[in-house]
C-alpha cells in the first residue's frame, strides 16, 4: 500500500493502523497523490514528510508532477499560523468544544425522542424527523468525516454514522466528497461532486452539454431536490459495490484505488444500508398504502430538499469556476490552495445561528482550507483568514444572504441548460 505526497513514493503498508489520525483518514491518501489532502489536515507538510521518510519505505517517482499543496505558499503559511494562534490563545485544540458537545447531545437527544415517535406512528412526526435529525447529523457526521470533531479517531468513526438513514452512505461519500470534492474542488473531470446526477444536469460550465440539460432547472427544482437522499444512501452503495466485485467504475471513475477504504469500511456500509432499507419497508409492514408512503416520502423528501439547500450553493456559482487551463495536470495542480478560497461563496459568516444550522458549510471556503479546523471555531476566526488571504491579493467571496446564493446557485444551472454558455 503506498501513497504519493510531493512527488515521493511512499510504502505506508506498516504506518496505517499506527497513524496517529487513525486507520480511516490515512486510507484517503492509500494509492494515489495526497499531496492535497495532507497538506489541508496537517499543519506542516514538511514535518509529515519528515516522519514518512522515518518510518516508511521511500522513492521518487521522476514522471509524477508534485501538487502545488506541497509547495510552500505565503498565504497558507501565514493562515496555519494565525490558526494556531488564535487556538493557542483559546487553549484549544481545534475540535468540538464542550459546549458544542452538549448542544450536539441534545441535538441527539431530540432526535431519538422524534424517531420514537414515527415508529409510534405520531401522525407529527414525519414532518420533524428530517430537520431534527440534519440538525444532530451536520453537526456531528460531516465533522467527524472530516476527523475534525475528536482528536480520538474512534469516536470520529462512530460520529460518521449518525447520517444514518437519509443523509448519505458514509463509505461512498467518503470517496465523493473527501477523495475528490476537497481534493479537486470544482475541476471538471475530477470532483465527482459535478457529476453526482450521472450525467443528467450539467452543474459546470465546462461540462459537454446535452439535449436533456434543456429543462434541467426542472429536473434540480424537482429530482435532485426530492431524491438526492435516496441516491446518497441507497443507490450509492450499491454502485460501490458492484465496483468493487466486479472491478468496474460505474461510481466515481476518478477515485483511484478504492480498495482499501472498501475492504476497511465495507461491512459498516452495508449495515447502513440495511438500516436506511428498513426506514422506508417497516411503515409498510405497519400501515396502510397511503400512510406508509406518508411515513416513508415525506421525511426522505424533505431531508433531500435540505440537503440540497444546505450542500449545493457554496459552490455552484458562476464566478467559483474559472477556465479551464489548456493543461489539465496544470489546472489540477496550480494554486491549489488558492482554488479553495475562490472557488466557494460563503454567507452569514457572522451568524453562529447560520453555522449552526448549516454546520459550517456557510463559510466553506474556510472549511475546505482547514477541514481539520472543527467549525465550532469558524465564526471567531473568519475575520482573521479573510484579513489574511485578501492581504495575499486573494477575492473571497461573501454574498449578503443565503437567499442571494442560492438564487446564484438556480442562476447557473438556467445558464448551463444552454448549449452556448460555458466559461
Amino acid at each position: 500500500m503506498y501513497t504519493i505526497v510531493n512527488g515521493v513514493k511512499y510504502n505506508i503498508s506498516g504506518f496505517v493502523h499506527k497513524h496517529p489520525g487513525g486507520t480511516t483518514s490515512i486510507l484517503h491518501a492509500a494509492g494515489r497523490d495526497a499531496t492535497n489532502l495532507v497538506a489541508a489536515y496537517h499543519a506542516d507538510v514538511g514535518s509529515i514528510e519528515r516522519v514518512l521518510r522515518t518510518r516508511c519505505p521511500h522513492g521518487p517517482i521522476p514522471a509524477v508532477a508534485p501538487s502545488s499543496a506541497g509547495e510552500k505558499d505565503n498565504f497558507y503559511h501565514e493562515l496555519k499560523c494565525a490558526m494556531s494562534t488564535y487556538l493557542r490563545d483559546r487553549r484549544s485544540d481545534g475540535k468540538a468544544t464542550w459546549a458544542h458537545c452538549a448542544m450536539v447531545a441534545t441535538f441527539g437527544a431530540a432526535t431519538a425522542a422524534i424517531w420514537l415517535a414515527w415508529w409510534c406512528g405520531r401522525w407529527w412526526a414525519p414532518l420533524l424527523v428530517a430537520p431534527v435529525h440534519w440538525l444532530f447529523a451536520i453537526n456531528t457526521s460531516h465533522d467527524a468525516s472530516h476527523f475534525a470533531f475528536s482528536r480520538t479517531p474512534w469516536v470520529n468513526d462512530c460520529l460518521a454514522y449518525t447520517a444514518t438513514p437519509f443523509l448519505y452512505n458514509v463509505l461512498p461519500w467518503y470517496f465523493e466528497h473527501g477523495c475528490s470534492h476537497h481534493a479537486e474542488t470544482n475541476v471538471h473531470g475530477q470532483d465527482e461532486d459535478l457529476h453526482h446526477s450521472f450525467g443528467l444536469i450539467r452543474y459546470s460550465p465546462h461540462a459537454e452539454w446535452r439535449w436533456w440539460h434543456c429543462p434541467q432547472l426542472l429536473t434540480v427544482l424537482v429530482g435532485h431536490m426530492l431524491f438526492t437522499s435516496v441516491v446518497l444512501a441507497l443507490v450509492y452503495p450499491v454502485l460501490n459495490a458492484v465496483d468493487a466485485h466486479l472491478g468496474t467504475t460505474l461510481l466515481f471513475p476518478s477515485v483511484r484505488n478504492k480498495q482499501h477504504l472498501n475492504a476497511n469500511l465495507w461491512r459498516q456500509s452495508l449495515l447502513q444500508w440495511v438500516v436506511s432499507v428498513a426506514t422506508l419497508a417497516v411503515p409498510f409492514l405497519r400501515y396502510s398504502t397511503s400512510m406508509a408512503a406518508y411515513f416513508t416520502l415525506t421525511p426522505w423528501c424533505m431531508a433531500s430538499v435540505i440537503f440540497t439547500l444546505v450542500t449545493q450553493v457554496s459552490h455552484l456559482q458562476q464566478e467559483c469556476f474559472e477556465p479551464p487551463h489548456a493543461n489539465a495536470e496544470a489546472d489540477r495542480h496550480a494554486a491549489w490552495y488558492r482554488r479553495q478560497v475562490e472557488s466557494s461563496v460563503d454567507y452569514h459568516v457572522g451568524s453562529d445561528v447560520c453555522r449552526i444550522l448549516t454546520g459550517g458549510v456557510n463559510v466553506q471556503s474556510l472549511h475546505h482550507l482547514l477541514p481539520g479546523l472543527h467549525p465550532c471555531h469558524f465564526t471567531g476566526f473568519y475575520p482573521i483568514y479573510a484579513h489574511v488571504a485578501r492581504k495575499h491579493g486573494l477575492h473571497v467571496r461573501v454574498m449578503p444572504s443565503f437567499a442571494a446564493a442560492f438564487c446564484g446557485f438556480l442562476t447557473l444551472i438556467r445558464k448551463n441548460a444552454s448549449p452556448g454558455h460555458s466559461n
